[in-house]
């Protein structure tokens, strides 16, 4: 197992903790909750203190949550693409990354997406709940971020990598088909910052 997929297992059994906790305590108050080098912790304000059958009785409520094939994902994409002429849009317009769409940031339109680039930086969260092996529903939230950012006047302008307040956010919800050999079809519900929602459908898997 890879260190990135230790902290993702460790990062979604904190989550799954958390859950089992509220459970167990319905008036727990939740703190913090990191993966750490050891694995990981999370911090709880509870009115009594947790005895041994309590332990016992959390990691059986933990079990039949992750019987329940509840799944935390977690998925982030970076790119970069350098030349010495990357500024010349004549000959790398087709290359840029483009962000704001159905495979990248749902919610936003396929033919208009929100900005597009030598760099792109795309997060994605989604608590998937697997009904079977071919079927999963989710809820979702997508980040993004590319080069150039689209004005109110259709114009775009550079942004900082660095500048996480011009990142986009949606969030939303969606299903999943899976058929071979067709793939992966995907129907999500996104809604973007500003409210617009948008109904996506793709099929296939990504590149």
């Amino acid at each position: 197992m890879s260190e990135l997929d230790l902290q993702t297992l460790r990062h979604s059994t904190a989550h799954v903790l958390a859950q089992a906790v509220l459970k167990k305590f319905p008036k727990a108050k939740l703190g913090i909750g990191p993966a750490i080098n050891e694995g990981f912790y999370y911090d709880f304000d509870l009115q009594n203190s947790i005895t041994e059958d309590d332990l016992k009785d959390i990691e059986q409520i933990m079990q039949n949550i992750i019987n329940e094939k509840q799944v935390l994902f977690l998925k982030t994409t970076l790119g970069y693409i350098t030349s010495s002429d990357i500024n010349d849009e004549t000959v790398f317009i087709d290359e840029y990354y483009i962000v704001g769409n159905s495979r990248t940031v749902r919610g936003y339109s396929e033919t208009n997406p929100f900005a597009y680039g030598n760099k792109q930086v795309i997060a994605t969260i989604e608590y998937r709940y697997i009904f079977s092996p071919t079927v999963t529903a989710y809820l979702f939230t997508d980040v993004g971020y590319a080069t150039k950012f689209r004005q109110e006047d259709n114009t775009f302008v550079n942004k900082s990598i660095y500048d996480l307040s011009e990142y986009k956010l949606t969030k939303g919800i969606g299903t999943k088909l899976t058929i071979a050999p067709i793939g992966p079809i995907k129907l999500d519900f996104g809604i973007t910052e500003t409210g617009v929602s948008r109904l996506q459908f793709n099929m296939g898997y990504s590149f």
